[in-house]
């Protein structure tokens, strides 16, 4: 390459990049890693029934956790309520069984999966290059497990901005709200972000929904219109995205709509965070920042929203408007109890503001009412905007 067209990462636009972590930093082998992980968990649980009763209960628990849309149930809370009781027993009394299981037992599947070739070597080029990475693996195992299968693909999980997993997040893949959760988590960065995965469904159309590149890890000698090939392959991709600056997120009224129930789960877990929770916690604001952006929230959805709304149906406001709340200062300080009752307020009106936004968007499509109907979805653009700032104004982003 001539020294004319050799790319220089000076001043360029910082990247954010999600990598799937199982098939795609991970050989994970999944037709033999699931049946040894359900024998395993079985053998752990025995006492409680026969492997096949066990691994259909999960399998029950985990379709639950796929359907969740509360962003104030955790996805280890769903498993937990549709696990454990119909077994006859609870988490708490088989926690430590689950502790041993997960530290002694668990490793044992670290033999049925490889070292994906240059997943090291990307990694650690992306973060030389000054990327922020996350993990973006479907949150259907507890942190210790995901935690374990990153260090099984050769790589450090205190060295990535975040990870998922099922103690702390309430979304699951390909449901947009889980993509907005993790970027909201981070503090919804303005820079492009990318997504690299080996699914199709689970990784690439959500963050194409979002406007986002997106880059396949495919199997061999498979042919899609979907761009990609091995990691070597992604390495390449990546530095032509550095030097053309990526895409910007496009507005969609889905991917606005799940932006507005991700942000009361990204507030659920920032008001849960405890500091022995470690690396799978990225940004965790300072408390009182906490609560006086969860009171701007509140103030915002009781308030705000539900007059302009109303301005907005008796077209008295331009909905085009460039207002912004988020710079305001509207309530005082609060302590921890009082943030979390704040909270519960601004999750009841948002998601009651949702129900309300599905019923309208329902009736106006039947009406083909195609004005209305861009009215509506700018509104929302615009509420999901200030979500966006109101978070990155938490991290001090």
């Amino acid at each position: 390459m001539s020294s004319n067209n050799k790319i220089t990462y000076k001043n360029l636009m910082p990247l954010t990049i999600f990598f799937d972590l199982d098939e795609t930093l991970l050989t994970t082998n999944l037709d033999r890693f699931l049946p040894l992980y359900f024998d395993l968990l079985g053998q752990a649980l025995s006492h409680l029934g026969p492997s096949k009763k066990i691994a259909a209960q999960v399998d029950f628990a985990v379709r639950k956790m796929i359907a969740n849309k509360n962003p104030a149930k955790t996805l280890r809370e769903v498993f937990s309520e549709n696990f454990y009781p119909h077994l006859g027993t609870t988490e708490e009394a088989c926690q430590p069984l689950l502790n041993t299981f997960y530290k002694d037992e668990y490793p044992k599947i670290k033999s049925v999966t490889q070292v994906k070739p240059g997943a090291a070597n990307l990694v650690d080029w992306c973060q030389s290059k000054g990327m922020q990475i996350a993990i973006a693996t479907n949150p259907l195992f507890p942190h210790t497990a995901t935690y374990q299968r990153i260090q099984w693909a050769g790589l450090d999980p205190n060295s990535f901005l975040l990870f998922t997993a099922f103690d702390d997040f309430h979304f699951t893949k390909p449901h947009l709200e889980y993509y907005a959760e993790i970027f909201g988590r981070i503090g919804w960065p303005e820079n492009p972000a990318v997504m690299i995965g080996d699914n199709i469904t689970d990784d690439l159309h959500p963050m194409n929904a979002f406007g986002f590149e997106t880059f396949w890890i495919k199997p061999d000698n498979q042919a899609d219109h979907w761009e990609g090939g091995n990691l070597s392959d992604a390495r390449q991709w990546l530095k032509q995205i550095l030097k053309n600056n990526g895409k910007t997120q496009l507005s969609d009224l889905l991917v606005d709509l799940a932006i507005l129930r991700a942000t009361p789960a990204v507030l659920d877990t920032w008001l849960r965070a405890e500091p022995n929770w470690g690396p799978n916690i990225a940004k965790i604001p300072a408390r009182s920042s906490l609560n006086e952006i969860i009171s701007m929230f509140c103030m915002l959805e009781e308030q705000v929203y539900p007059n302009l709304w109303q301005d907005l149906q008796s077209r008295n406001i331009n909905i085009t408007t460039n207002q912004d709340f988020t710079g305001s200062k509207i309530f005082p300080k609060q302590n921890y109890l009082k943030g979390k009752e704040t909270f519960e307020r601004f999750l009841n009106a948002r998601l009651l503001f949702l129900d309300r936004v599905n019923e309208i968007n329902r009736t106006l499509q039947n009406e083909e009412n195609e004005n209305a109907i861009q009215n509506l979805t700018k509104f929302i653009s615009w509420i999901a905007s200030q979500d966006r700032k109101l978070l990155r104004k938490t991290v001090g982003l």
